[in-house]
């Protein structure tokens, strides 16, 4: 163990910085775990990686100290005598000092400590609480003296001290935060909840409206809260802040943020004491339209405002529209969706509608708009999706007028006898192409069979489809390509 020099535990006796005399002041103060060698004429310190001897020299104004100076060219080459936090020291060894480096030499610094090319020792070992306290008291001394820090450290070393001074300097506003809430009276400062406002965050006086005791609460977080505009965390005061903290304030930043869903959760969990229309108004501006959308499905009827449905008609956007006539309820629907829906063009959801909508919303004007688009893709899968009664021929009539072969093909050979046309058939025909008519020939069921498919290869004159159908086609429909 460590024989105490004079002057290296001078810092036993601080305990209220106002008091304290005879403290030698130095820069950057960190902790480095060193080794002890115990032998008969004194105790050989040494680094417990490299297992570099300290040497016992004069320190002004320490007296004797251990003192440890790096080789030339370390600290260039990455090296050097390192020191960082209690913790980080603490895992190199039981036996951890603080150090300072030594000024007429060369140093880089580091958020949480530094190397330099020599260092020596201040005080220690450091081990128990106590001890620990008693470091951080140098310090939190030194700092306040005008000696610069090591951030982290100095950081550790006002929370570790409970020193309110030094945490609302260099504290960020987390560390804050918890020092208000926790801290016992006797160390408690009114500064520390301006330094919160300061250097805060919206999370922050959300939190400090939910946890602070009534001692520590100050209606300036309210205004720090305000001042934010932060949409979510004004959100989570206007639902959950008691009311002694509550004010209607918080619902207008909220309004006034435009957030269009923190507007739609408060129009959901808002109490009724505290809500307040603006927020359907304000939803409703924001023409946001999956908000809009959810407003209008789960709101509850004293909430719901028809500039919601207004606005969300407006949007125009196909899929929502579409949804709209799945989920909206009767109370809530209006004819219009449908109009807009049709006059996006968006076929796809068009025959969504026209195939999935209730018997009260749906109306043959969707049919009618999917056979105006002219999509062969969405005209066959009409022929697949519609319900027997909603079916309209004109869908038929449609597809023949794309001229899709591919899609004329599919619609011959798969759609379902009541929606099949031989129109359908006549239209490859007509087209004159061998491989669609070899197709239809191949394919098509005996009920839709129609010999003038035959007749309509042969005309082609293309060998290839001829040679071909001779060889696949049903044995009935291969004897009348050669009459």
């Amino acid at each position: 163990m460590l024989a105490r020099p004079q002057g290296l535990f001078r810092f036993l006796a601080l305990v209220v910085f106002d008091l304290v005399v005879e403290v030698e002041m130095f820069s950057l103060l960190a902790f480095k775990a060193i080794n002890t060698i115990n032998k008969v004429n004194g105790d050989i310190f040494v680094s417990p990686q490299q297992g570099t001897p300290w040497r016992r020299e004069h320190v002004a104004p320490l007296g004797e100290t251990y003192r440890l100076e790096a080789r030339p060219g370390d600290l260039e080459s990455g090296h050097g005598v390192f020191a960082a936090s209690y913790a980080e020291a603490r895992g190199y060894g039981r036996d951890v000092y603080l150090v300072a480096p030594d000024p007429r030499f060369s140093i880089v610094e580091g958020d949480g400590g530094w190397r330099a090319g020599a260092a020596f020792v201040v005080a220690g070992p450091v081990r128990s609480l106590e001890e620990q306290e008693n470091a951080s008291r140098i310090i939190l001394a030194a700092y306040r003296a005008g000696y610069p820090q090591v951030e982290n450290i100095l950081l550790y070393a006002a929370v570790l001290c409970k020193d309110a001074y030094t945490l609302c300097k260099v504290g960020p506003s987390v560390s804050i935060y918890y020092a208000i809430l926790e801290w016992p009276d006797e160390y408690f400062d009114p500064a520390l909840i301006d330094a919160l406002i300061e250097k805060g965050n919206a999370g922050d006086f959300y939190r400090a409206g939910m946890y602070f005791s009534a001692e520590r609460w100050n209606p300036a977080i309210v205004d720090a809260l305000l001042s934010s505009g932060d949409a979510l965390y004004l959100l989570r005061a206007a639902l959950r802040w008691p009311d002694e903290r509550f004010t209607p304030a918080i619902v207008d930043a909220l309004v006034e943020s435009g957030d269009s869903k923190c507007l739609y959760e408060a129009g959901i969990f808002l109490s009724r004491t505290r809500w307040n229309k603006k927020i359907a108004e304000k939803l409703a501006e924001s023409g946001d339209v999956e908000q809009l959308f959810h407003a209008i499905r789960t709101w509850p009827d004293d909430r719901f405002a028809r500039p919601l449905l207004d606005s969300f008609i407006e949007s125009g956007e196909a899929s929502f529209l579409c949804d709209a006539g799945i989920s909206f309820t009767k109370r809530r629907w209006d004819s219009a969706i449908t109009e807009r829906l049709i006059e996006s063009g968006n076929v796809k959801f068009i025959l969504y509608a026209a195939a999935h909508w209730p018997e009260d919303k749906f109306t043959p004007k969707l049919v009618r708009a999917v056979a105006d688009s002219g999509n062969a893709l969405y005209l066959v899968n009409a022929g697949f999706d519609l319900k027997d009664e909603r079916w309209d021929p004109v869908i038929a009539e449609a597809l023949i007028g794309t001229r899709d072969l591919d899609k004329l093909l599919e619609a011959a050979l798969y759609w379902p006898d009541n929606r099949f046309t031989p129109a359908l058939i006549d239209a490859i025909i007509e087209s004159g192409d061998a491989g669609y008519i070899f197709y239809i020939g191949r394919g098509l069921p005996d009920r839709r069979w129609n010999p003038k498919i035959a007749k309509a290869l042969v005309d082609t004159k293309d060998e290839k489809w001829l040679s071909r159908a001779r060889l696949e086609w049903p044995k009935e429909r291969k004897g009348l390509l050669d009459v």
